[in-house]
């Protein structure tokens, strides 16, 4: 089988360096075979010997191919989209691997002055304290870094636990920064990158902070088959490109779940010797997302029915459950299972709740093909956005609400019960009917699982979804 691996290193920020150790290992493997191919773009800051923007085809540890496009905008979805469909068009693969590399910082974006949005224009939206922003273009001068480098950054991360891939502060939260450009890519245009896409790709991976969320991943449900992420800040370094490369290069008929396990073992193994690091790098698959996205609405909509006091109630849920980027501390990111299996032990009495609670972690069982962690107890493959007091601007609001998830033919009450959670929403709660959970379930759930709500929900609801399911039938 023949493989691409895409990797996009929009590196013109304090990550600079980093890109260019990465395309070292993958060159490090110096017989590629007749099936890989591997295709780079990287941007670089004004600060590297080599600024700008090139594209490299690597094969058996050389640059086959350097192409110069001068200064471009990594954060620009025409960007991306451009050099992914080089990569599909020009050459010939069964497989493609993307992987975006850059700082990431999860679900929430936020306006701020100083980044533009290139698609929208007359959005400003940036970040706070942002260290990439011009006073630190790198670490190190770029004499110094060619000469020690890879010995320098690990001693700065291990002593100081930083840089990551992740943009620090109080920051807007998004992908692919470009510092030069003041640009980035939201989650709606990460979107709207792999829909405008020529052929659909078969791997999407994050070798970014953050990224290993459900309202990401749903973003990107229908554009491929399996999706690779963090819930947790990535070290500065990123993966290990000369074994991913090598394991493609061996195994070339692998399969794409192969594959992403092969990644995310290599991931864990290159920081054993760097005990303290807090490490988390997941796989999921996309073909099981529009069950477990109707499983959340259903759990959601059960405590809703249920809870009458729902901010009081679940504070202290909320506040236990699994928080990721430690360096900040935000405490905004949280383990989805973690998340539910706490809320069964608190309604272990209530059988609804709990068998909602129940469907849905087997969804979430069925969604992981690979999780891997060091020092977590509880990271269990992929998080949702869940602050106790969300700090966000109406804008912020808007773009989160926009997500897929949160559609009101997808997860409406889970976009309700976050809202309630965070004090966003104050009506008092109430009753809701079933009419808002039907729209999912003739593509999500199964007649034995509509069968056992039947069993638990009340009369009224028990007819709803009986008559809902014969209709479906009946219109097939």
């Amino acid at each position: 089988m023949k493989t691409n691996l895409m990797v996009y290193i929009a590196g013109d920020n304090d990550l600079d360096t980093f890109g260019t150790i990465d395309i070292e290992e993958m060159m490090a493997v110096k017989n590629t075979g007749d099936n890989l191919t591997i295709l780079v773009q990287q941007d670089q800051s004004k600060d590297a010997r080599d600024s700008g923007t090139k594209r490299y085809v690597i094969r058996h540890g050389k640059k086959e191919k350097v192409e110069h496009l001068g200064e471009t905008n990594t954060g620009d979805a025409n960007t991306l989209t451009k050099f992914i469909n080089w990569g599909l068009n020009g050459y010939e693969a069964e497989r493609n691997i993307v992987v975006l590399w850059n700082h990431g910082g999860g679900t929430r974006d936020e306006l701020f002055p100083g980044y533009e949005n290139n698609v929208t224009p007359t959005t400003m939206r940036s970040v706070h304290a942002n260290p990439t922003a011009g006073n630190q273009p790198s670490l190190f001068s770029q004499e110094s870094r060619l000469e020690r480098i890879k010995e320098l950054m690990l001693e700065f991360e291990v002593e100081q636990g930083k840089p990551t891939r992740s943009i620090g502060g109080k920051e807007a939260k998004a992908i692919l920064f470009d510092d030069g450009a003041k640009d980035f890519l939201d989650n709606l245009e990460l979107k709207k990158v792999f829909e405008d896409l020529d052929k659909k790709v078969d791997i999407i991976g994050f070798d970014a902070c953050l990224m290993g969320m459900l309202e990401i991943a749903y973003q990107l449900r229908d554009h491929t088959e399996v999706i690779i992420g963090s819930e947790e800040l990535e070290p500065g370094k990123g993966w290990d490109y000369e074994a991913i490369v090598g394991f493609l290069v061996n195994h070339p008929t692998a399969t794409n779940e192969e594959v992403s396990k092969s990644i995310i073992d290599s991931f864990m193994h290159s920081y054993k010797d760097e005990g303290d690091l807090k490490l988390t790098l997941s796989a999921i698959r996309t073909n099981k997302l529009k069950r477990l996205v109707c499983l959340m609405n259903l759990f959601a909509h059960t405590i809703l029915r249920k809870e009458k006091k729902i901010r009081r109630t679940f504070l202290a849920l909320v506040d236990e459950a699994q928080t990721f980027d430690y360096q900040n501390n935000e405490q905004i990111y949280r383990d989805l299972r973690h998340f539910v299996l706490l809320t069964n032990d608190y309604y272990e009495d209530d059988e609804e709740i709990v068998k909602a609670g129940e469907m849905l972690l087997e969804g979430l069982q069925d969604i992981i093909i690979e999780n891997q962690t060091s020092n977590f107890e509880h990271a269990h493959g992929v998080s949702v956005y869940l602050p106790l007091m969300p700090t966000m601007s109406p804008f912020a609001i808007a773009i989160f609400s926009a997500l897929d998830m949160n559609a009101t033919d997808e997860a409406p009450h889970w976009l309700k019960l976050f809202k309630q959670i965070g004090n966003l929403d104050n009506q008092a709660n109430q009753f809701f009917g079933t009419e808002a959970l039907e729209p999912c379930m003739d593509r999500a759930l199964t007649d034995d699982e509509i069968g056992l709500l039947e069993e638990l929900y009340p009369v009224d609801l028990a007819i709803s979804y009986t008559d809902f399911n014969a209709s479906i039938r009946n219109n097939k």
